[in-house]
């Protein structure tokens, strides 16, 4: 898709450059290789120091750790998505899911740590991989956006293969803004069941704004 827009660019470049006018043939040829060469020189095709290279895509894993302990009184088997917040600490249940986000929860600090753990019914492996990811909600409540690199892949076990807890704190949050958590995966046609708890969470309520802009 990069590739196709930077020939595109480049073929306007061109048109434009034959486009000029009270030029001889000599001039035009000379103006137009020195716009097509300007333009493949920022667009990366030619000399700079990052030629050749790919741009870097970051997959961050969770790492084993933590535990995740329900409250007394909060029941993990209500609902698809059952959330309370107590003391600072924000606890998810999902039950069978393949996407679900929280409700949005008031940041308390510039980081949240993020403790899980899940099992999946797919009979064909032992663990998959699925992903939790901050999303940062508008101060008029009427949008929301995706918080760059906060996405962090975490292990589930078949459903045989017990507990196993996974961690790992995000950074690069507004202390007083509202965040969600999503719950997904990359591949494949199988359903998650496990438990979340998000530490450095105000005790202000939690917010549900399913409709808000961009939500997902």
């Amino acid at each position: 898709m990069k590739l196709a827009k930077r020939v595109s660019a480049l073929c306007l470049a061109w048109l434009l450059a034959l486009s000029l006018s009270g030029c001889s043939k000599e001039e035009l040829r000379a103006k137009a290789s020195d716009i097509i060469v300007d333009m493949a020189t920022k667009m990366g095709f030619i000399g700079g120091e990052d030629e050749g290279e790919e741009e870097e895509v970051v997959h961050t894993e969770a790492t084993p750790g933590g535990d995740v302990v329900f409250p007394e009184g909060f029941d993990p088997s209500q609902g698809r998505i059952p959330t309370t917040l107590q003391d600072g600490v924000l606890y998810v249940a999902f039950n069978g899911i393949q996407y679900r986000s929280t409700a949005y929860f008031v940041a308390a600090d510039s980081s949240v740590t993020v403790t899980a753990y899940a099992n999946h019914d797919n009979p064909y492996q032992d663990t998959i991989q699925y992903k939790i990811a901050l999303w940062q909600l508008s101060e008029d409540q009427t949008t929301t956006t995706y918080v760059d690199g906060t996405t962090v892949y975490f292990t589930a076990m078949a459903e045989e293969g017990g507990k196993s807890c996974y961690t790992h704190t995000m950074t690069g949050l507004t202390p007083g803004r509202r965040y969600k958590l999503a719950i997904s995966y990359d591949t494949g046609a199988y359903y998650i069941t496990g438990g979340v708890t998000v530490t450095n969470v105000s005790d202000q309520e939690l917010t549900d704004l399913a409709g808000a802009e961009g939500a997902v």
